[in-house]
């Protein structure tokens, strides 16, 4: 006999599938098809910029679909707008920074073939300055719907652990079509097979998934902690503009392995050691025999 599921793991699963109704088909036309096609005609900056607006809106979708179950949770509690301490946001640029330049840095000195920017156009200019401005209130939009209601939603029956975890296993999956939209044009153009696609879709599901739930870890962590999504906000946006801001401006796309690979080695570091503060304070020792399903309370 088959377990009644839990109330709160069925409100998640709506969650989810509501989020990615919203945003995938975006993702998937613009990235996997629009953009591509209006580089291929010369339009790069109608491109890029297609591109900037499509996923500050699929950033916002966490937060649609939590309103669109607003019937589940108390979101008059989640919604106070508590900005936290400025040290917070000193601290957290200040690392971030760290965690995006030094890579960038050994770089420059030891990888032969980067390329650095000559000079910076009009047009990066005004994609930036759109970035500033638009990405801040998309990264709150995300982290509402996959912290604030989330976490909220779970972690009073789960754990706040599991609801980390639970949480992070549906970033990954969301995050998808990101990855594979280069891909599936290819295979829509008819340069690249379905199989292709389906075996790159597997890999790429599955580095998400672990990868977020690290990732996942860091804003799960400073919301346990301040209830802020100002500052929740922040982070995301500062990670995000610190990695295009070196790609945009500095050395190019796709140049620099170390930029590329090496901000993830000290990141995830202190992603694990957030997750494990949160299992600590559960008394949890041990990650990998963590019971995802396990209630903690009735």
């Amino acid at each position: 006999m088959i377990a009644k599921l839990p109330e709160e793991i069925k409100t998640s699963v709506y969650f989810i599938v509501l989020t990615l109704l919203l945003s995938w088909p975006v993702i998937l036309l613009i990235d996997g098809w629009v953009a591509p096609n209006l580089m291929g005609s010369g339009k790069d900056n109608l491109a890029i910029f297609l591109v900037l607006f499509s996923h500050a809106f699929a950033m916002f979708c966490p937060t649609i679909a939590s309103f669109i179950l607003s019937g589940k949770i108390n979101l008059k509690s989640i919604l106070r707008w508590k900005w936290s301490k400025p040290k917070y946001y000193y601290i957290s640029f200040s690392i971030l920074i760290l965690i995006w330049t030094v890579p960038a840095l050994i770089g420059i000195i030891f990888y032969d073939s980067l390329e650095l920017r000559s000079s910076v156009n009009l047009f990066q200019w005004v994609y930036m300055l759109s970035y500033i401005v638009i990405v801040y209130f998309s990264s709150i939009g995300e982290e509402f719907g996959w912290c604030a209601f989330l976490l909220t939603l779970l972690a009073e029956k789960f754990s706040r652990t599991r609801a980390t975890i639970i949480s992070g296993v549906y970033r990954g999956v969301w995050h998808l079509p990101f990855l594979i939209s280069p891909i599936l044009y290819r295979v829509i153009s008819g340069d690249k097979s379905i199989l292709l696609l389906l075996m790159m879709s597997i890999i790429f599901l599955l580095q998400l998934i672990i990868s977020n739930i690290l990732f996942g870890s860091v804003f799960s962590f400073i919301w346990y902690k301040t209830k802020s999504l100002p500052l929740l906000g922040w982070v995301h946006y500062t990670f995000d503009l610190l990695r295009d801001f070196i790609a945009f401006f500095i050395i190019g796309y796709n140049t620099n392995v170390f930029y590329r690979f090496g901000w993830a080695i000290p990141f995830y570091v202190i992603a694990y050691l957030f997750l494990s503060e949160i299992a600590k304070e559960e008394g949890i020792t041990n990650l990998l025999k963590i019971k995802l399903m396990k209630a903690e309370k009735t």
